[in-house]
């Protein structure tokens, strides 16, 4: 009842003057509670009567007709609802257990996807670790498909022994029997393994060391604060070793080299019975014997140097010598089949070692820092009658080996008709003439001459008189600090018109470029029996090395390839390269600038523009390599470079 007042106090709020759809109709059926709909809209006037209060407030004017709420019995209303309370309470209890039952069979299910859950997840995690172990599978038989497939697989085994020959070669001329690149090529792969293991010549070569003994058994200890290596291996682990060698280079030729340390005891007899025991079983087979020590007390027993019968190169590396030491080693002279000998021996007298010099086609004494003196050098060149190559240093040591005396007559005219290659190395200014008195080379091919004293007048006088007689000489090197006479060194080289190959180094030997240089005559003069031939007609080959190249340097270098290659060009001399080297020392790096000369017979070279370029003068092209010089010729000569000319210039 208070509803109703509050409504029928608040009918005029929302109405409109005018507006016959504002007024109230009074003349409504009573309201029949059995209606839902009619109770609807009473519900509903009763939310727009709040909703006019609330627009009234905030100052809008709503205009919207306000019906008066129905006619209702408010009293049966309540009855119904006071007799339908126990109904709706049942309801209510069904609907709580209806949920509270949900509530148990979501959990139930819940927990059941859970436990599958945990499942699935292990067998994924199961999985991807089976999927891991499976990829880590494939990539190893995609590595072990691409070894297989690499061309190394499908070499030839000859193809594959050529590289384990040439890779040994290259990293040291003596390899250690314990840590050396056989050992490591055999532990690569099998097939790797049988093949370097069937490969007798990569065993022929190697080095036994004779580790130092405890300082307690050495007779010559150094003082106890210097280290000493400890000996790892056992001695007959370093016999089995040893003999591992000889048997896998079987049956070629072996090469030994025994190194022993400085404060080594001919008494000490750790590794010395090893190296005898195995020595005495393969030495028919020893063709190189090198022995590097500090004194000869090595020597004392230490090799059966009378089973060597097999052996023909020598090489004895001593710091110092006793003599007592070395008179053991006179069965040297018992051995007729050793041909080459090398002494460095940093002693006064290195012939106590005496061999059979008849035998002898190799010698090489250029590393003893004492040297010989002229009179000794003769005595040995007389005695070495079959000697093919030689090499000397050349001092004022007048020592003279009295054996050898008396088998050789200095003043008996001798010949040497086997003599290729003589390098000669001499410690002061020594006329060349005095070592070539009486003497006769008729073969000798190449000479070397190394001399660390400045050449004076009187040293190219004696080489004008001795080049006079090498008529077969076809290579000459000459290296000192600074020719003072570079006009008689071109009178010298002039008495050398069949050389082609000259190396020269010395302080002002880029004046070499001048006298080199073809006389234009030569090269323009085809019809002229007696042409003016240049110096050195026939060179084919020049090195030339100096501290630094000026400005008129480069000029006159390129002069010299210019006329000379003219002249070769003109006198249809057979010149396949023409190869000039200089040499700048000053510079850090060693390689020289090249330039190789061709004669263009048959002109295979005009189709090539884009690799050629010509002189402003066209008389010849070039090619350079690098492609560093675009129309003209360099400047300067940086190593390292290098330049074909061809010769003549032909159109392209």
């Amino acid at each position: 009842m208070k509803t109703l007042r509050m409504s029928e106090s608040n009918v005029g709020v929302g109405e409109t003057q005018g507006n016959p759809a504002s007024e109230i109709n009074h003349n409504q059926p009573p309201f029949n509670p059995g209606h839902n709909e009619e109770y609807q809209i009473f519900r509903e006037s009763r939310q727009s009567s709040s909703h006019i209060l609330a627009s009234t407030i905030n100052g809008n004017l709503v205009k919207r007709r306000i019906e008066s709420p129905p006619n209702i019995d408010v009293s049966y209303i309540i009855a119904k609802e006071s007799a339908s309370l126990p109904d709706e309470q049942t309801d209510v209890d069904a609907q709580r257990g209806l949920r509270t039952s949900a509530i148990d069979r979501y959990q139930k299910r819940i927990g059941d996807l859970t436990q599958e859950e945990e499942k699935i997840h292990g067998a994924v995690i199961y999985l991807l670790r089976k999927l891991a172990k499976v990829r880590a599978d494939k990539v190893e038989n995609e590595e072990r498909l691409y070894l297989l497939q690499t061309p190394i697989r499908w070499l030839p085994q000859e193809i594959l022994e050529t590289i384990f020959l040439s890779t040994v070669q290259d990293e040291q001329a003596w390899p250690d029997i314990l840590t050396t690149s056989p050992l490591a090529l055999i532990q690569v792969c099998s097939f790797w393994r049988k093949v370097a293991i069937r490969l007798p010549n990569l065993w022929t070569r190697f080095t036994f060391r004779i580790e130092r003994p405890p300082l307690r058994d050495t007779a010559l200890a150094p003082s106890p604060t210097i280290p000493h290596p400890r000996i790892t291996l056992t001695e007959l682990q370093v016999q089995e070793r040893l003999d591992l060698w000889f048997q896998r280079s079987k049956p070629h030729p072996v090469s030994l080299c025994i190194r022993a340390p400085n404060y080594f005891s001919a008494n000490n007899r750790t590794r010395k019975c090893t190296l005898s025991a195995v020595i005495s079983i393969h030495s028919s087979r020893i063709e190189v014997l090198r022995i590097d020590s500090a004194h000869t007390d090595l020597l004392s027993g230490l090799v059966p140097y009378s089973s060597l019968t097999s052996l023909k190169r020598l090489e004895l590396n001593f710091e110092s010598c006793h003599q007592s030491g070395a008179n053991t080693v006179k069965t040297f002279r018992n051995l007729p089949s050793i041909t080459s000998i090398k002494y460095n021996l940093k002693f006064n007298n290195p012939f106590i070692f005496p061999v059979e010099w008849m035998n002898l086609t190799d010698v090489d004494l250029g590393d003893c820092p004492t040297g010989m003196s002229i009179v000794r050098w003769k005595v040995i060149v007389r005695c070495c009658t079959n000697l093919q190559r030689g090499r000397f240093f050349v001092s004022s040591n007048r020592t003279i080996p009295p054996d050898l005396g008396r088998n050789a007559d200095i003043e008996k005219r001798c010949i040497l008709p086997n003599l290729q290659l003589l390098t000669l190395t001499f410690e002061q200014a020594t006329p060349l003439s005095s070592l070539f008195h009486k003497l006769k080379f008729p073969s000798l091919h190449t000479l070397e001459l190394y001399l660390l004293a400045p050449v004076f007048d009187h040293t190219l006088a004696s080489w004008y008189r001795v080049f006079r007689t090498l008529t077969s000489l076809r290579t000459l090197t000459i290296s000192c600090p600074i020719i003072h006479y570079i006009a008689k060194l071109k009178q010298c080289l002039n008495e050398l018109p069949w050389l082609e190959c000259l190396k020269i180094k010395f302080q002002n030997d880029s004046s070499l470029f001048r006298i080199l240089s073809a006389d234009e005559s030569a090269c323009d003069d085809k019809s002229s029996d007696t042409p003016n031939l240049p110096i050195l007609p026939r060179l084919r080959r020049l090195s030339v090395w100096a501290w630094k190249f000026s400005t008129g340097d480069y000029s006159r270098f390129w002069d010299m390839v210019e006329t000379r290659t003219r002249y070769m060009h003109i006198r249809a001399l057979d010149a396949s390269a023409l190869q000039f080297d200089a040499y700048e020392s000053s510079r850090g790096d060693s390689q020289p600038f090249v330039v190789d000369v061709y004669i263009d017979k048959t002109k295979k070279y005009a189709g090539r523009a884009p690799e050629f370029w010509q002189k402003e003068i066209p008389s010849f092209v070039f090619r350079d390599d690098k492609k560093r010089f675009a129309g003209k010729l360099p400047g300067t000569l940086i190593p390292p470079h290098r330049v074909h000319v061809v010769y003549p210039y032909t159109a392209m």
